[in-house]
């Protein structure tokens, strides 16, 4: 992922979203869409590792489980920084949202004096006031 860029993809589908949770939990269900090799041990601190069609594996860790709403994991190759996976599953009218982001971590440091510093991994801070 390259410097400051976040990926965002939707889809809707014609589902409650227990069956969609499915689809963003379930090894078969993810080598459809995801990678042609995906293991996910759907727990928070669970184990990730993802093999896309170029090759390339990816590693990582489960951080927060919210069935059937959200999964949030990171993931990184051994030449990458680390990047935030997050997959919703929210309820609409006419079946369920899907939706997955992928985004820099962003640190939170205390500076001083009601000050905070916002920043990703590769970025300068941008300073808060408290």
């Amino acid at each position: 992922m390259s410097e400051k860029q976040t990926v965002e993809r939707e889809i809707t589908v014609p589902m409650g979203p227990e069956e969609a949770w499915d689809l963003v939990t379930r090894r078969e269900h993810l080598e459809q869409w995801l990678a042609p090799e995906v293991e996910i041990d759907v727990r928070d601190g669970g184990d990730v590792r993802v093999v896309g069609d170029d090759g390339v594996e990816r590693t990582g860790t489960v951080e927060l489980v919210d069935a059937p709403n959200r999964l949030r994991f990171t993931w990184e190759t051994g030449e990458e920084r680390p990047t935030i996976v997050e997959i919703s599953v929210s309820p609409i009218e006419d079946g369920t949202r899907i939706g997955v982001v992928e985004r820099e971590p962003i640190r939170i440091e205390a500076a001083g004096d009601n000050v905070v510093q916002l920043r990703r991994l590769r970025d300068e801070p941008v300073l808060l006031a408290a």
